[in-house]
């Protein structure tokens, strides 16, 4: 029996079951130390599969002193501990696994050059394309080759002299054009001596040369001159005129091309031919080229100054270059929507040497000022504006005129479907001629006519039938001698 004790205190005795541990209980408990041992690590790595990095085993530390009867022998080494349950840390320094991967690092370094070159490129693309001188040029030229055009426009002048009364004008104009068709609208107030006068007006031409014209507010117009002539007119006159004014008044009138036929054998096949000249200029692309070359080269419209921006419009300051205008209208005669143009009507000229740079006297105190804005990326002209002011000793003017243009944007024109033709123009006006001179005459045979009276003399009758300018008017629509 003492010989089995001996035995059995010369084998180390280990705890397998406390040894034996499972991968989820290395990743889950740090590690403690084993009766009678303290290891030098106390965590234990796990080793990564895609990681090459060999592990080396860390030698466990012992403690001499232990006593307790699990305890090993220092002369035993814990193979099964170290096999089990392997202390370990690598060697090689942690950092990222994409640092690892050369083609990702050199396909990083590319694509951050790229965009190094590309900033570049695109600031230098930008600051060509943001040129002042080529925004403007852009800007004509993208206008003079539009193939529809919408304008709105509003015209203003205050007149104020110590010598008369003052006068405010204001004129709104809405136009469009669609290849040869367009339209216009026109409105027209004007204050004057305390007296406000409206009238507006409309006017179209089609595809086939005809015109239509149409003229609003009449009556207003008629009602406040019987207020201004008071009672000096005769009632018959008054019913006239009355009867004439509903009979247009809102009513479009047709001058179609064969009615300019009477008037000019020309004129129809003239305008039929300018309108298919200027069509074919905008469908033919090296025609429009030709222009706008042409205008790269003498650039007349100049820029002063730079305005900034406003609602994605960059403003410019403009004067006139007379020289790039002369030599650009020499240039002009040469195109071939010039001779286009010329020889559908032989009277179209232009002579270069007429265009002169305007001198401005001494006493003229008049300014002219020219802005215009422009679309920054689009370059398309959204606002135009000249203000002309003047002030003198004893009065002072100004001028304005906005203009709004929109292009290629749909545009409709079609001709009216209710309308009165020149010819009936022509009896209405017959019919108040008619009745107008017969009430002066009935007048004139009356012998309780009053001399005294409002009514005009005998003899100024006399002279109006003879060559008054309402007379000569009325004589180029009727036809009359």
């Amino acid at each position: 029996m003492p010989d089995e004790n001996k035995d059995i205190e010369q084998q180390p005795v280990v705890n397998t079951q406390e040894n034996n541990f499972s991968n989820d209980s290395m990743s889950e408990k740090p590690a403690t130390s084993i009766d009678g041992y303290s290891p030098a690590v106390q965590q234990p790595v796990p080793v990564l599969q895609n990681d090459t990095t060999p592990i080396t085993p860390v030698e466990p530390s012992f403690n001499p002193t232990a006593t307790q009867d699990n305890s090993v022998s220092m002369a035993e080494p814990l193979t099964n501990m170290a096999t089990t349950q392997p202390m370990v840390t690598s060697t090689k320094p942690a950092g990222p696994n994409w640092l690892k991967n050369k083609k990702l690092i050199i396909g990083l370094v590319i694509a951050f050059t790229i965009v190094l070159i590309g900033g570049g490129t695109t600031l230098a693309y930008t600051s060509w394309y943001q040129n002042p001188k080529k925004v403007l040029a852009d800007a004509v030229i993208n206008m003079v080759t539009a193939k529809t055009s919408i304008y709105t426009g509003k015209f203003t002048m205050n007149m104020d002299d110590r010598y008369s009364e003052k006068m405010n004008i204001e004129v709104n104009v809405d136009a469009k054009q669609a290849d040869a068709t367009g339209s216009v609208d026109v409105g027209f107030k004007i204050v004057y001596s305390g007296k406000t006068f409206q009238l507006s007006g409309s006017g179209l031409y089609d595809s086939k040369g005809d015109l239509y014209v149409k003229v609003q507010d009449l009556k207003s117009i008629v009602a406040e001159l019987k207020t201004t002539l008071g009672s000096g007119m005769p009632q018959s006159v008054i019913d006239a005129i009355d009867k004439f004014v509903n009979k247009i008044d809102g009513v479009w009138i047709r001058v179609s091309s064969d009615d300019m036929k009477t008037y000019s054998d020309s004129y129809s096949t003239t305008q039929k031919c300018l309108n298919k000249a200027v069509d074919n200029f905008k469908k033919n692309q090296n025609d429009t080229k030709e222009v706008t070359n042409l205008y790269q080269k003498n650039q007349f419209i100049a820029i002063d100054d730079e305005l900034g921006e406003t609602n994605g419009s960059s403003g410019y300051l403009l004067s006139l270059n007379y020289t790039a205008l002369k030599s650009f209208a020499k240039g002009f005669k040469s195109t071939k929507i010039y001779t286009d143009l010329k020889a559908c009507d032989s009277s179209f000229n232009i002579d270069e040497e007429q265009i002169q740079e305007p001198e401005k006297s001494s006493d003229d105190t008049s300014e002219v000022t020219n802005k215009i804005w422009i679309s920054t990326w689009g370059h398309q002209i959204t606002k135009f504006e000249t203000k002309v002011s003047g002030k003198g000793e004893y009065s002072k003017n100004l001028a304005l005129l906005t203009v709004e243009p929109k292009f290629n944007q749909t545009v409709t024109v079609s001709a009216p479907k209710d309308f009165i033709t020149l010819t009936d123009l022509q009896t209405y006006i017959e019919e108040m001629y008619d009745s107008i001179y017969s009430s002066y005459e009935a007048s004139i045979n009356d012998t309780s006519y009053d001399t005294n009276s409002d009514y005009p003399a005998a003899s100024s009758i006399d002279s109006t039938k003879n060559g008054n300018v309402f007379d000569i008017l009325l004589n180029q629509f009727t036809n009359k001698p």
